[in-house]
């Protein structure tokens, strides 16, 4: 709390030097922090605006890379192709995926098992900006929002008719072909996309192959009235090549594996509709309602597991924005209802056992729904452009069923059948409320400081309840996670162009959900704490030339129990980017980034029983030249040619450590044409 106070007090004195500037700069319009647009210098907490100029410049393959570099954000990347990959805020470790929400244009992309996000078929061409709410927001998204919330905001048809192509290749025999189409029809606006990607991979077994394809038609009904449609559909296949343990690299290179035939495919498609309508300049109402089928067929021929999973997802969200002006103040209250309803069905094919004789049978039918439903409520109030103050409220409630029911069979005589056998039928339900309340003030102009206090849950994903190994298959004793946060600092703007950001957490955790390898279930672990600092320094030295740097520290630990004092596995201490990137426009563009990141302690090493995952340190550059409609682009990921792994895993088995290798040096090239 010392540091925490002499953080305020010193923010407080930058902000005395401020003194002079005319007008407060209240930033540029985001919709992530309230669920409708307002100004980011009114937000009571740390908020990051990716523009399409940063992607351009860039030239990243997929949204984890224009992730890797920004204060508070951990990118992990599993295999180095962008497809399994886990981007972390305010330090959740493993868990990672389910504690950060993702969104494109408003709708969540979470899976509500533990599968995560497929961050490779986000739309990044179609991309206008990526916007970074770091911190709980759990009133106004509910679950897996306890980390921060990651918005993709895709960009608006234009006025004319438009047609964009590009083409690129890399190392690991990687190529990607894209496709767009967009243009205006009197009251119709329209848009296509098509995508194919595929890679070799950096090891063996780690080929990825993906197509996308999607579009939007927007309808204008009246001067007040809007309909839109929006769908995509997403087919991937991709190869697991696993860890390599500290015994098999002294046999095995970096790039091999030892797992050369588990696969994955999947297929993921969503059609949703929305309507909006002004009734008055102060009073905006909109729907949506969307469906999302997503197939995930897992065939883990190592662990003798193959199974089938069919999720269903139902959604409608209404929501009422109500705009109240003054000639001081200015009220905005957002209110809304979220209702899901999701219906998964697993088909178990083949689980370990001592008998091998039923490999590939079906010997088991799951079926596990989850139902919530949630009202919310949000209001920002600002006054004379120098103080605003916010305040929420969230109600929750979600009913899980699961229906289990074993195959007959001649597996039945291997003795795992004696307790992993009988049926399931069981049922839980909860209700959770949250809150949140903060406050922005400038006491001088081009300087803000800002406070947000929030509390909030996370309900267990379907498969943390059900586990076909654990004793017995659902824990109905698992409770929801819940957490008490605290988030303040400040921003200061030296000049138009050179700003800095700093802010400062404390995050309180009870019942964290985590996986347990000793029972082979999930479980709650005792209380867990985050303390923190984020640091964003920005500066334009010369005019379409921006230099940045960026630090977080992030001290994730339990706070009772066995593990008490003990870093949270996979959450490194120390974590920097520093870099400089042209935003010129037509001509020359480039980037050069440097990304370091501290020591992490292993997966399942919750006692630090073994040395942590070295720190690294990588860069990375891009160049492109654009000329007319026509852009060459190529890059250089890895420069130095670090030997490092994002990820890694004790073996509870082997008690060994198992890396997951990141790729070496590697190269692309391409070339994009927009008319």
């Amino acid at each position: 709390m010392k540091h925490v106070l002499a953080g305020v007090i010193a923010s407080v004195f930058l902000c005395g030097v401020c003194a002079g500037q005319e007008i407060i700069d209240l930033g540029e319009i985001v919709v992530t922090p309230v669920r409708t647009g307002i100004y980011s210098g009114q937000i009571t907490g740390p908020v990051t605006v990716i523009s399409r100029d940063e992607l351009d410049a860039a030239h990243g393959s997929t949204v984890a890379d224009a992730l890797r570099g920004q204060a508070g954000v951990q990118v992990r990347d599993y295999y180095g192709t962008g497809t399994r990959v886990a981007v972390d805020m305010r330090g959740f470790g493993e868990f990672a995926a389910q504690n950060v929400l993702v969104l494109i244009d408003g709708r969540r992309i979470n899976s509500v098992d533990l599968s995560g996000v497929d961050w490779a078929q986000l739309p990044l061409d179609r991309i206008e900006k990526i916007e970074i709410y770091r911190g709980p927001a759990t009133v106004l998204y509910g679950d897996n929002a306890a980390g921060g919330v990651i918005h993709v905001i895709t960009r608006a048809d234009g006025d004319e008719f438009a047609v964009s192509a590009e083409q690129r290749g890399g190392s690991y025999r990687m190529h990607k072909e894209r496709f767009s189409v967009s243009g205006p029809a009197g009251n119709v606006s329209w848009a296509g996309d098509f995508v194919h990607i595929a890679t070799g991979g950096y090891r063996e077994n780690s080929d990825y192959e993906s197509i996308d394809a999607g579009g939007r038609i927007g309808y204008d009904l009246t001067d007040n009235t809007a309909l839109e449609f929006r769908g995509n559909y997403h087919d991937a296949e991709l190869g697991l090549p696993g860890a390599l343990r500290v015994s098999e690299l002294k046999t095995y290179t970096r790039r091999q594996s030892k797992l050369p035939n588990d696969r994955v495919g999947e297929t993921d498609g969503y059609a949703e509709a929305e309507l909006s309508t002004d009734f008055t300049d102060q009073l905006r109402f909109s729907a949506s309602a969307g469906f999302r089928h997503r197939r995930v067929d897992n065939r883990l021929y190592s662990s003798q597991l193959i199974d089938l999973s069919k999720i269903s997802t139902v959604s409608v969200r209404p929501k009422l924005t109500l705009t109240v002006p003054g000639d001081l103040w200015e009220n905005t209250l957002v209110a809304g209802a979220d209702l899901y309803r999701t219906d998964t069905v697993v088909d178990e094919y083949s689980y370990t056992g001592m008998l091998d004789f039923y490999t590939g049978a079906k010997v088991r039918d799951t079926d596990i729904d989850k139902r919530s439903s949630a009202v919310y409520l949000y209001d920002v109030w600002s006054w004379n452009d120098r103080f605003s103050a916010t305040a929420g409220y969230r109600r929750e409630d979600a009913r899980y069923t699961f229906d289990s029911t074993p195959q007959n069979g001649p597996w039945t005589a291997d003795p795992f059948w004696a307790f992993a056998a009988g049926s399931i039928d069981e049922s839980v339900k909860f209700d959770e409320e949250a809150v949140t309340a903060g406050v922005r003030y400038y006491p001088w102009q081009e300087c803000s400081l800002f406070y947000n206090y929030s509390n909030g849950f996370r309900t267990p994903a379907t498969d943390e309840y059900y586990s076909l190994w654990a004793v017995p298959p659902v824990n109905t004793d698992l409770k929801p996670q819940t957490h008490r946060s605290h988030d303040f600092g400040f921003l200061y703007r030296f000049s138009p162009g050179f700003s800095l950001e700093c802010s400062w957490y404390t995050m309180k955790t009870d019942n964290e959900l985590f996986y347990d390898p000793l029972t082979f279930s999930n479980a709650n672990y005792d209380d867990t704490m985050r303390q923190g600092i984020e640091v964003d320094l920005r500066s334009v030295p010369v005019s379409g030339v921006e230099v940045f740097c960026r630090y977080s520290y992030t001290r994730a630990y339990f706070d009772s129990g066995v593990y008490d004092r003990k870093q949270v596995p996979l959450v490194p201490l120390h974590k920097a980017a520093a870099g400089v990137r042209s935003r010129r426009g037509q001509g020359f563009n480039y980037s050069l980034q440097v990304n370091f990141t501290g020591k992490r302690h292993f997966i399942n090493d919750q006692a630090h029983a073994y040395p942590p995952l070295e720190e690294y340190l990588t860069v990375d550059c891009a160049l492109s030249y654009t000329r007319g409609t026509w852009t060459w682009f190529g890059g250089i990921n890895n420069v130095l040619n670090e030997r490092y792994s994002e990820y890694g895993a004790i073996s509870t088995v082997y008690a060994e450590r198992g890396f997951y290798p990141s790729p070496e040096r590697n190269l692309y090239a391409g070339l994009k044409a927009e008319f």
